[in-house]
């Protein structure tokens, strides 16, 4: 009788001290390789409310710094006016009380405002950053903190008699 017995060449018996070392550089690489994509990945993550919790971990470890986290629906227009200014001719006066009824910080948004005609058609937009309408004092990296009324006042140019109605909005 013949026997026979197959083996392929890399099948061995046992694992050697290098195999061990190899297997745990690859596995320690790997890591490294994950941490960084986490790390140049955390702003994208962060903004997904289901990866946030994984990302604060992931920098209250490794000291990173995190966006503030952003819920605009969370962000309420209190009050709002919008008048002629009394001193400047061809001119309106926005007033609006903005508040965030979210319990966390988040940052300032990009105030909105935009006129339309009795037909509903845009006459005039404008977009907002923060530096524009908030006061010289506040800090708006830090944030808008939760139930703390922002006051709004702007001097803009009058888009005209077409314009019988007017919208806010965040962005």
């Amino acid at each position: 009788m013949l026997s026979t017995t197959l083996s392929h060449p890399w099948a061995r018996q046992s694992l050697t001290t290098s195999d061990v070392a190899r297997g745990s550089v690859i596995v320690l690489l790997l890591t490294l390789l994950l941490g960084q994509w986490l790390f140049f990945n955390r702003t994208g993550l962060a903004g997904n409310p289901d990866w946030r919790p994984y990302v604060e971990r992931f920098c209250s470890v490794f000291q990173c710094e995190l966006p503030l986290r952003t819920e605009l629906s969370r962000i309420e227009l209190l009050n709002r006016d919008v008048r002629k200014h009394p001193l400047v001719e061809d001119a309106l006066l926005v007033y609006a009380t903005l508040n965030n009824s979210a319990e966390f910080t988040q940052p300032y948004p990009v105030f909105s405002i935009s006129f339309s005609d009795i037909a509903g058609q845009p006459v005039a937009m404008r977009h907002f950053m923060p530096a524009e309408y908030l006061d010289p004092e506040v800090d708006s990296a830090a944030g808008m903190a939760p139930a703390v009324p922002v006051y709004v006042v702007l001097a803009i140019q009058d888009p005209g008699e077409d314009a019988v109605s007017f919208q806010f909005e965040f962005l």
